[in-house]
Formats: structure tokens, sequence, C-alpha cells
């Protein structure tokens, strides 16, 4: 497959695999059960020379058609230009940030799921980004594994975009939720709590695992702040009388569902 590289032209100087991964193997040695069968097209925005090669050829060879910027204004141009399925987006590049590349893109409608890559692994930048609408980060250094899982999900939410339970509706990608027709307008954690609820409505989901998904490894996070937003969420949903959708089952966490759950 031919690689495309956009921007300003750089000497490929891989660093040492140790030092972007937290594998001890390297990863090109273990691709076959990554390879996948759907094409998706990824955009990678990355300024590191090295790294940007190891990322496009990790995706390529797991079946992704992947397009490479080396900095902000070229990455934002393409993320506007052409659809993607995913964008990794490095926060530190040249010409323009990640985060104003991101909030730029998300004015202009652009509604691409965008994942967020930075060696800071600093709670302020993930705020920031989720704020500005990521639907995902990771920190380096990271397996290659996980980040080709991720991109994998977060291109099958864009495909299946619009979950629904009762009369509760959620596009994903043009990230809007309604109920009964009226729009609710919702935070993005708030939006991102209640998507985790819909993806997995009617079986429990526990605080840790609302925590681990929202705010992923902040492992300073108070797990009440989970109990702030699923009220939050439920002064919405139940505005004007509307049947209660957020159940809280003892022991277990929080369920979405039409009906009470069952405490037996």
């Amino acid at each position: 497959m031919n690689r495309t590289q956009l921007g300003p032209a750089q000497q490929p100087m891989a660093p040492p695999f140790s030092d972007l991964m937290k594998s001890k193997q390297n990863p090109v040695e273990k691709r076959s059960s990554l390879i996948s069968t759907n094409l998706m097209r990824v955009l990678v925005v990355e300024d590191e020379a090295g790294v940007c090669e190891f990322l496009q050829q990790a995706l390529e060879e797991s079946g992704c058609e992947v397009v490479v910027c080396s900095n902000g204004p070229d990455g934002l141009h393409e993320l506007v230009r052409q659809p993607f399925d995913v964008a990794l987006l490095d926060i530190m590049l040249p010409g323009m940030d990640g985060l104003a590349v991101l909030k730029t893109a998300r004015l202009q409608g652009v509604q691409t799921p965008v994942m967020l890559l930075t060696a800071r692994n600093e709670t302020g930048d993930k705020v920031a980004g989720l704020d500005l609408g990521a639907d995902d980060y990771l920190a380096k250094p990271f397996r290659i594994e996980e980040l080709v899982a991720r991109v994998r999900a977060l291109a099958r939410r864009s495909r299946n975009h619009v979950l629904t339970a009762a009369d509760l509706s959620m596009d994903t990608l043009r990230r809007t939720v309604d109920r009964s027709g009226r729009a609710l307008y919702l935070s993005p954690t708030e939006f991102s709590v209640l998507q985790l609820l819909l993806e997995r409505q009617g079986q429990p989901v526990s605080k840790r695992d609302i925590l681990a998904y929202v705010w992923r490894d902040d492992a300073t996070r108070d797990p009440n702040t989970v109990e702030v937003y699923i009220n939050y969420l439920r002064n919405k949903l139940e505005a004007g009388g509307a049947t209660r959708l957020i159940h809280t089952q003892r022991g277990a966490g929080y369920v979405l569902s039409s009906q009470e759950p069952d405490e037996s």
C-alpha cells in the first residue's frame, strides 16, 4: 500500500522501540493477530519522524489506509478536507498545537473521532482535550496492541453512531442527545458517562468502570465524582416529569434501563 506523506519532508530517525513502547517485544514481529479485513482510513498527525513512521507501519499492517502530517496546520487541513474513520493527534505540534487543531476542527463541524497522543501524562491536558471534543487519549509510551484496539473501537463507534434506549437517542458522531424529540444539552463529561451507560444498557456499570472510561488513568479522581455526574444526567433526562432511565443497583453501580433493575 502506498504511503502518503504530507507536510515538510523529514528524514525518519526511528527511536528505540523501548522508548515508545511499554512492551519489551518488538511489536512488528507479532502483527498477524492485529490484521483486519476492514479497511479504515486513519489520519496521523505527529511531528516526530520516527514515531510517525512507526505508527504508520503498524496501522498499515493492521489493515488501515494511513495519511500522515508532520505539523498542526497540515493536520487541520487534511482533517477538514477529507473523511477519516479516526484521527491520531499529537498534542505537541509545530505551527499549531494539537488542542488548537482539535478545537478548530470541531468548530468547523468535523465529527471525525480523535485520539490525542501525549508525552505528558498530565490531567490538565486530558481534561482540556476531552472538553474540546476528543474521543480518547493515550499517553506515551504505549503498547501498539492497545493503540490499534482503541483505533478500532473508535471506528466502530463512528460507524454505529446512533445509540437508543426507550425514547432516548444519542448520535455519537454529531454529539447530540434527545429524549422524545427534545434536545438535551450535555457537557462533554456528561456525554461520555451517558454514552457508556447506553453502550452497556441493561447491565450494571460500576463507578470504577465509569472512572476508567471517562477519566482513563487518572487515579486521583474521587469516585464520588461519578455520583455528581449521574445526578446531573438524571436532572436533565428527567426534566418535565420524564420517567427515570438511570437506576442505582446496590453494590453493582448504575443501570440504564426503562425498567427498575431486579435487586434479587
